[in-house]
């Protein structure tokens, strides 16, 4: 549902009809249209507003908190370089959501220069007869962000099911993209419990190409041995196969956008690492961590490969539940969608042809992301790149 401009009759009306868990996206994403919007929508007591920015009002969030603020109104949200409405994606605008809370977000601050971190996540029901849902966001660019999550497996186990995203803006500059009411920040993640049960699932479409390789000597992001060897020089060898010029800075993305590497995971896919900078002394700098001696490989797929991959996600998503969801939010990847570039469409309209044929009423939303949270339970959650995520939300 698109809404622009001042409010209407028409406009009124329909927020008297809608359903109120249906997100909503603000074209423009002025702070008038938002602060209206979430006035005129009736909030509970356990009530929270999960408001998601386009890069582009970066610079409206301190007024917007001032705003928020001064109504009494609890939010939180994040920053990020597109979001997706729909069958439709955007470089501008705002998507917001009301969602039921048991306890308020909790902001945590992770130190830039340790593996510390300042806050302590939300609690939630030890009574929930279904697993509640942690929604995660991170500042993408933040130290420790494996840490964090396995601090939050740690204190919740198999209780919850995880989905969140890595916030900043398409360039990667430092800059703050988490929100809260105390404010806006850098090297910082909010955590939100939600009583709402979720299906969260995982897919991203590539193959392994070339490998195995160790990762002999890893630091964080930053991948600086495989096999005893430079990192650079290995992933050079690999990639002189596909295109003639030495990869660099310059032309990194163009050479590397279609063969990140994927950590070995048994039992499940590959989990995608996002090469984003060679350094001068050949280190590959990831958008995530990799651990020191884990097993990589070279991945590589086409765009059919993808586009399917996001299909099947949305399909495992609906077995995993036995009632029909009430939201359906999405983490999908800003470097995948511009790997596929025109055919991104295809991929969301494959995703929202298999919301509509499962019977669903609710759309498609969510956001354009710098690395994806998600775990069903089980396994640890995982800060992934080049993977698209997918959440049923429901009572």
């Amino acid at each position: 549902m698109v809404y622009s401009g001042n409010a209407s009759v028409k406009y009124l009306a329909y927020l008297v009809k809608r359903n109120l868990e249906d997100p909503m996206y603000l074209p423009s994403g002025e702070l008038g249209d938002i602060v209206h919007f979430i006035e005129s929508s009736p909030l509970g007591p356990s009530d929270q507003v999960m408001i998601l920015l386009s890069e582009e009002c970066q610079s409206r969030i301190p007024a917007l908190i001032e705003a928020l603020n001064a109504r009494s109104i609890g939010f939180f949200g994040a920053v990020f370089p597109g979001l997706i409405e729909g069958r439709n994606h955007h470089r501008s605008g705002a998507i917001v959501q009301v969602l039921p809370f048991d306890h308020p977000p909790e902001l945590i601050h992770l130190d830039p220069t340790d593996e510390t971190w300042r806050g302590s996540p939300p609690d939630v029901p030890e009574t929930s007869p279904s697993p509640v849902t942690i929604c995660v966001f991170v500042d993408c660019l933040a130290h420790n962000i494996s840490g964090l999550l396995s601090m939050l497996f740690n204190r919740y186990a198999n209780s919850v099911h995880y989905f969140g995203a890595g916030a900043g803006n398409g360039e990667l500059r430092k800059e703050p993209s988490i929100f809260t009411n105390e404010g806006v920040f850098q090297n910082a993640a909010v955590v939100a419990a939600t009583s709402l049960g979720a299906a969260v699932r995982v897919r991203h479409g590539w193959k392994r190409s070339t490998g195995p390789f160790v990762a002999t000597r890893t630091h964080k992001n930053r991948i600086q041995e495989l096999n005893w060897e430079k990192a650079g020089l290995v992933y050079q060898r690999i990639l002189q196969r596909d295109m003639a010029p030495p990869i660099s800075q310059d032309n990194f993305f163009h050479a590397t956008k279609e063969h990140p590497f994927g950590i070995e995971k048994e039992g499940q896919e590959d989990v995608v690492r996002d090469p984003i900078q060679i350094t001068d002394n050949g280190e590959l700098v990831c958008l995530s961590d990799v651990p020191e001696n884990s097993v990589l490989h070279v991945l590589h797929g086409d765009h059919d490969s993808l586009v399917n991959a996001a299909g099947e996600a949305v399909d495992a998503c609906g077995a995993a539940i036995a009632t029909k969801p009430n939201i359906c939010l999405i983490s999908d990847c800003y470097s995948r969608a511009l790997m596929l570039d025109n055919d991104f469409s295809k991929e969301l309209n494959v995703v929202a042809d298999r919301i509509e044929k499962a019977g669903y009423s609710c759309s498609p939303e969510g956001v354009l992301a710098l690395g994806e949270i998600a775990s069903d339970g089980e396994q640890l959650p995982e800060f992934f790149n080049k993977t698209f995520v997918v959440a049923l939300l429901h009572e």
